[in-house]
């Protein structure tokens, strides 16, 4: 567990089920993880309870964000994708909407960045972001990730050609 002056990082626990469930399952954001069918209870507290929580076997990592003050879980930061030869992971956040805007995603973007780079020993972090995705193209600029390239209609979503930026943070 690590924290900023608002929020910490920690492994996603028993009790973060719900929160999981309603957030995995809102189909405003299937389109951001490639999600077409809602997960089940069950498939989601089997994560939960069998994920060693061990980046090197798993090659991903989910942390949940929690609010200082109540260890409410407001969000959700994985880390995927990882390559140990490569010493990279792909990088996705999420953050209930009643907590946008409060700074807590860049305090997390940070967080994260810093266990990435001191802990893990990464090289590198990336990410895609849809273009028309403003305010998450401005959080991850905000936090050191730079645009390197344009898929070009990369995605189709709500019956229309998305293009989806690729974001990369060297340390």
């Amino acid at each position: 567990m690590f924290g900023s002056e608002t929020i910490f990082l920690r492994i996603a626990e028993p009790e973060d089920l719900d929160f999981m469930l309603l957030t995995e399952n809102n189909p405003e954001y299937w389109h951001v993880s490639g999600t077409q069918f809602p997960y089940s209870r069950f498939e989601l507290e089997s994560f939960i309870l069998n994920n060693s929580h061990d980046l090197f076997s798993e090659k991903q990592i989910r942390l949940m964000i929690c609010l200082n003050h109540s260890a409410q879980p407001i969000g959700m930061v994985d880390l995927f994708d990882y390559h140990p030869m490569h010493r990279r992971a792909g990088l996705g956040i999420i953050v209930d909407e009643r907590f946008r805007n409060q700074g807590m995603a860049s305090q997390a973007l940070t967080l994260v960045s810093d266990y990435a780079e001191n802990t893990l020993q990464l090289h590198q972090l990336f990410c895609e972001v849809h273009a028309n995705n403003t305010a998450s193209l401005h959080l991850f600029e905000k936090t050191g990730f730079v645009k390197i390239g344009l898929k070009k209609q990369w995605e189709f979503v709500s019956r229309q050609w998305q293009d989806v930026f690729f974001l990369q943070k060297l340390f």
